[in-house]
């Protein structure tokens, strides 16, 4: 009996140094039945050449894009009949695509299949001190769980995608630089694609020094941009007050561009904020009168002694 094909595709942007470890775990996999993809996302150090080195692994090169465009690169020019992502800074433990493969196999109205995952330090030789969530994760229909967060609760490598799902309801959103997995995610959830779950850490999340993650303003931007995109899929409205969350990220946007020194902006966003949601004006008002004349830090404790009184006269 043939075993399927299993694609992996790993979108990679100057960090050769750690794309030995990637492939390696792909080569490590107990399921051998394989392709590699390498999209090197246009970058300036000496990813090329370290392809080289793993005949296994086929190079693709595309000019700078992005990850979520390096992403729907590969998994476009890939065969597998199942798709992995792998960032290049991850590694798949070596089980991981066959134990997804199994729960596939014992349940096959299954569209995507995922496990735990680790979050190591750079070296990979310990745990991150960063934390996992601790909150069950579910099986079946997962979108009203994937809602109430602001990012996925799991990382690309985490899943392994039945790739018919991916051509039907398409890849992943190219004007995100982050939180792009979050929303890709939804859209399949959205869809009625079922989740599977095995509970188990079948591979590593490294935590990268400089990663776009840790920039705060980028990833409030994507944020707001990301729920924006929300309106164009078929979310029922008991699970979702989109004037409402989209109302909390132009205000955590504002606060993210008033702290680093773009209070214009911030003014802006504070204004969109207010315009979608009736609840907590009057704050809003405090702040957007406060907002490059003070800092973000002296506005929040003023607000911290005046927000009692502010709220019950914003209701």
């Amino acid at each position: 009996m043939l075993t399927p094909l299993v694609s992996i595709i790993i979108p990679c942007y100057n960090y050769a140094q750690y794309l030995p470890d990637a492939i390696k775990s792909c080569l490590a996999q107990t399921h051998t039945n394989l392709e590699i993809l390498v999209v090197d996302d246009g970058s300036g150090d000496n990813t090329r050449e370290v392809v080289r080195a793993f005949p296994e692994a086929r190079y693709v090169y595309q000019d700078h894009r992005g990850v979520a465009s390096a992403r729907n690169r590969g998994w476009r020019e890939a065969q597998g009949q199942f798709l992995q992502f792998l960032d290049a800074d991850d590694v798949l433990l070596p089980t991981k695509i066959e134990e997804c493969l199994t729960a596939f196999a014992e349940h096959p109205e299954f569209g995507v299949v995922y496990t735990d995952y680790e979050v190591r330090t750079p070296n990979l030789t310990g745990r991150s001190v960063i934390q996992q969530p601790n909150w069950e994760m579910p099986e079946g229909e997962i979108l009203q769980r994937l809602i109430k967060q602001s990012a996925s609760y799991f990382v690309p490598a985490c899943a392994l995608i039945a790739r018919p799902f991916v051509e039907r309801f398409g890849g992943f959103n190219e004007k995100l630089a982050v939180v792009e997995d979050w929303l890709f995610w939804i859209n399949l959830a959205a869809h009625g694609v079922l989740f599977g779950h095995i509970p188990k850490a079948l591979a590593w999340y490294r935590d990268t020094p400089g990663s776009l993650s840790k920039q705060e303003t980028l990833m409030a931007y994507c944020r707001l941009k990301a729920y924006e995109a929300l309106r164009h899929l078929p979310i029922p409205g008991n699970l979702l007050n989109l004037n409402d969350a989209l109302a909390d990220r132009h205000h955590v946007l504002a606060s993210k561009l008033w702290k680093y020194g773009n209070a214009a902006e911030a003014r802006k966003h504070f204004v969109a904020a207010f315009k979608l949601q009736k609840k907590g004006r009057i704050a809003r008002l405090l702040l957007l009168s406060l907002c490059g004349f003070t800092s973000l830090e002296t506005a929040e404790k003023l607000f911290a002694w005046v927000k009692p009184n502010t709220l019950k006269g914003s209701r």
